[in-house]
C-alpha cells in the first residue's frame, strides 16, 4: 500500500491555516490520516523506501526527553568514542526523522 496525499477539508484548513498564520501549511498523509507539511509530499516515498540495515540504531523518543543527548552518546559508543570526529555537525552524523 502507498502513501497518498490530499489537501485538507476546506473548514478544516481554514482553522489551522488561521492558528498557523499561513495558508496551506498541511496536508492529510494516508494512511493514518496524519498532518504533515506539504513539503513532506516530495520526500514521504524516499523515507519509507529507505533501507533498513541489521546494524541500524534507531533512537525513538518523545519531544525535549533527551533524545539529542542519546543520539550522541550512541553514536560514540558505536564509532569507538572517536571525540575528533564527534566534533561534526551532529546532523551530518546521525540523520534524523522527526
Amino acid at each position: 500500500m502507498g502513501i497518498t496525499y490530499e489537501p485538507l477539508q476546506p473548514e478544516v484548513a481554514e482553522r489551522i491555516d488561521n492558528l498557523f498564520g499561513h495558508k496551506n501549511c498541511l496536508i492529510e498523509v494516508n494512511p493514518g490520516k496524519v498532518l504533515m507539511p506539504p513539503r513532506y509530499e516530495e520526500i514521504g516515498d524516499r523515507i519509507r523506501m529507505s533501507e533498513v540495515r541489521p546494524d541500524d540504531v534507531w533512537v525513538v523518543s518523545y519531544p525535549r526527553t533527551g533524545s539529542t543527548w542519546a543520539q550522541e552518546m550512541v553514536w560514540c559508543i558505536g564509532n569507538d568514542l572517536d571525540f575528533e570526529r564527534a566534533k561534526m555537525v551532529q546532523q551530518f552524523r546521525t540523520p534524523l526523522i522527526e
